[in-house]
């Protein structure tokens, strides 16, 4: 299935690249009658100029005239290896310089440039702006559903069910089948089961499990006294770091503050 067409409100920027000035006035032409949705905001006729313009102002697609495998063009793309741009290659040879298709384009178009040839790369261009829209919206509504599944935990405690903002956990502490949670205001919640459960269900940015009967919120950690593998937490407790953990415990410490 193919994606919608996009809405007239969306546009893409393009420059264009080509030393004959009629090839990007037919171009421009073509661009203006058939694509209203691409607007030109540049031109340049030799590789300096077109660097500098993608340099300074950029651009979501640019169209680019080549003539051989060696074109000081491919130079100049090569200061970009990420590009954030499209590219569409025009070409007046037979063939298309074999560097050409290193660069992954939306089009190969063989001048003089046919307008249904260009609306197929112009559509490609759509499918893969909107599959990357695609990817971005599902990564934001995975983060978004992280998030929410990590802002609260329900525990069946001994009086009940006991509901405990993540954030607010400052540590936990296990003995046997018992596990004890401590709160930022000094609550404490006794449950009975193991610690090793809620080290699954606790974002491991922020919980490190630095002993075998303790896991503690690196945000509420104050001091590591080193000499004697202790960390002492926002509530005074001190908490044995074990040696074995010690390192991955100083290295969250560290990108807290990174």
């Amino acid at each position: 299935m193919n994606p919608p067409s996009p809405p007239s409100a969306v546009s893409q920027s393009v420059l264009l690249f080509d030393s004959d000035v009629n090839a990007r006035n037919a171009l421009k032409k073509m661009i203006s009658i058939y694509q209203p949705n691409l607007q030109v905001v540049g031109e340049s006729e030799t590789e300096d100029g077109f660097r500098i313009r993608l340099e300074n102002d950029g651009c979501d697609l640019a169209i680019i005239d080549v003539r051989s495998p060696d074109d000081p063009i491919f130079e100049t793309l090569n200061h970009f290896p990420d590009p954030g741009f499209h590219i569409i290659f025009t070409t007046a040879n037979k063939d298309f310089p074999p560097e050409a298709f290193r660069y992954k384009a939306v089009g190969y178009l063989f001048k003089p440039v046919e307008s249904k040839a260009f609306a197929q790369a112009v559509e490609t261009l759509w499918n893969r702006e909107y599959r990357s829209m695609v990817t971005y919206m599902m990564a934001l509504l995975e983060k978004e559903q992280k998030d929410q599944q990590h802002s609260k935990l329900v525990l069946s405690s001994m009086e009940g069910l006991a509901v405990l903002e993540v954030r607010s956990i400052v540590r936990l502490e296990s003995d046997g089948c018992y596990t004890t949670f401590y709160a930022e205001n000094g609550e404490r919640t006794l449950v009975t089961k193991n610690i090793k459960e809620f080290e699954k269900l606790l974002p491991a940015e922020k919980f490190a499990r630095v002993h075998t009967s303790h896991i503690v919120n690196v945000d509420f950690v104050k001091k590591f006294l080193r000499e004697i593998n202790v960390a002492v937490m926002s509530d005074g407790s001190q908490v044995p770091i074990s040696r074995r953990k010690k390192s991955e415990f100083l290295k969250m410490l560290w990108l807290q503050n990174v």
